[in-house]
């Protein structure tokens, strides 16, 4: 599996916070595809099937549901989630930096390195 996705996501969202562009990576992130690829790094098969690049929205928030259920089976605590609406919709893209900020953080305690 290729890092290039995941790589260019969190380009892509640091880029977009620093320049205070808040769709940039709700587009980015939305399909829940590039979570998925981002989970399954950090902790393989953790995803076992996802939608790749969906277009149709049931799939993308499918998506969405399974990162944060992998999230949460790795051992993120649910004040670090964010739900499915806060990202679809774009309603709390705070929350959702929050969440993978602390995804990583977790991750990099555990060992994981990029």
């Amino acid at each position: 599996m290729c890092l290039r996705p995941a790589h260019k996501a969190q380009q892509s969202m640091y880029m977009a916070y620093s320049k205070g562009e808040r769709d940039i990576e709700k587009d980015v992130l939305k399909s829940g595809d590039v979570l998925c690829q981002i989970m399954n790094k950090i902790s393989p098969k953790s995803i076992r099937s996802y939608h790749h690049e969906p277009t149709l929205a049931f799939k993308q928030m499918e998506n969405i549901g399974y990162f944060l259920q992998a999230a949460k089976q790795y051992g993120l605590p649910d004040s670090d989630l964010f739900i499915t609406i806060d990202l679809f919709e774009g309603r709390n893209m705070k929350q959702v930096v929050i969440c993978l900020a602390a995804l990583k953080k977790l991750a990099e305690s555990r060992g994981f390195r990029l």
